[in-house]
């Protein structure tokens, strides 16, 4: 049985995912013409946070979510999707406000050399940042003082301007009493433009340098860091040099994962690593496998395995996610993430 349980914090959205396109050009209707036909369309429960807490809540980790929705229907079809899977510790852990819409993505899948590729419209919806105040609130705390480690999904999606509490003064405080109580805290980054703005890493860089683990992809690493001709592994250790976070792991599709540091707690050395993905993944959408990958890392961390077992588990659980429509649907329990870790040919046994 696992032995740590999480709470996700971060903006849920509905995903409708298009899919059938024969290339990037097939989106745009052709001269003359007003529609292009579309082989596939399916609506989800998704968005960064809510994708992570799913997956978690499939591989049977006691999890919680922290997010915001509104009062649209839309909003209210998110809700009772949380609701029917158990992810209200407390009722109030999710924020219902009638000033608040959930965001849409509107994800288009379409062959591109040989792998399946996305573009995104997105609507950000209205105030659907998780803020300082909200974590702060009596039924969040709560949540959040019986979990033993947070994970803050899709970090970027506001610039400096918004409310988001992970730009807020009080939140490397707020992070260091819960460290100092024993829990430990990881962030996964959101593919977004702000990441390259000086001004918002300067205002992130008290929350990145309080992370015990972070989980960005080489896109965001590039974005962040400006690095754009940096290797997996160069961006690893920059991340955990200039923010000094004990765990970096760097998510980079078809390559796995490049690895830099420690879990929280191993009494082992800084280890610098890749850990490769499955040659062969039937990728049928590409949405939401890097949420899912946090919760596949974090599905073993809570079982106590040791690092290069929590990325191969990530690496599996996000392989489920890219053979299925949408990003939580394809991952059905841990034995199934567990068994495809096994089967690789380089797992050992005790690991």
């Amino acid at each position: 049985m696992p032995n740590r349980s999480v709470v996700v914090v971060g903006t849920s959205a509905i995903d409708c995912i298009v899919t059938g396109l024969s290339s990037y050009e097939a989106i745009r209707p052709a001269k003359g013409k007003s529609e292009r036909m579309a082989h596939g369309v399916e609506v989800h429960a998704g968005g960064m946070a809510l994708n992570c807490a799913f997956a978690l809540h499939q591989m049977g980790i006691e999890s919680c979510l922290v997010t915001r929705v509104g009062t649209s229907s839309g909003d209210r079809a998110l809700l009772g999707q949380i609701r029917k899977k158990q992810l209200l510790r407390h009722e109030d852990s999710v924020i219902v406000d009638p000033a608040t819409t959930a965001a849409t993505c509107v994800s288009f899948v379409y062959p591109d050399e040989g792998r399946k590729d996305r573009c995104f419209l997105f609507h950000p919806g209205e105030a659907t940042t998780v803020t300082f105040a909200d974590l702060v609130l009596p039924a969040v705390e709560k949540c959040i003082a019986q979990c033993d480690h947070i994970h803050f999904a899709g970090i970027g999606t506001q610039g400096v301007e918004s409310r988001d509490a992970v730009l807020d003064y009080r939140i490397q405080g707020w992070i260091g009493a819960l460290q100092e109580a024993g829990r430990t805290v990881s962030a996964d980054l959101a593919p977004s433009p702000v990441l390259g703005e000086g001004g918002w890493r300067d205002q992130m860089k008290s929350f990145l340098t309080s992370l015990d683990m972070l989980f960005p992809s080489d896109f965001e690493a590039r974005a962040l860091l400006g690095m754009e001709r940096a290797t997996g592994s160069e961006l690893a250790e920059a991340l955990q040099d200039k923010y000094d976070v004990p765990l970096v792991c760097v998510k980079s599709r078809e390559q796995g994962c490049f690895v830099d540091g420690s879990l929280p707690e191993a009494d082992t050395p800084r280890l610098a690593m890749q850990v490769q993905s499955e040659v062969h993944v039937n990728v049928r959408d590409p949405t939401g496998a890097g949420d899912v990958w946090c919760a596949g890392f974090l599905a073993a961390y809570a079982r106590n395995h040791g690092l290069r077992a929590c990325a191969m588990a990530g690496n599996a659980a996000a392989a489920f996610s890219l053979e299925s429509i949408g990003g939580w649907t394809g991952v059905r329990s841990w034995e199934d993430v567990w068994d495809r870790v096994r089967r690789r040919g380089d797992f050992l046994e005790g690991e």
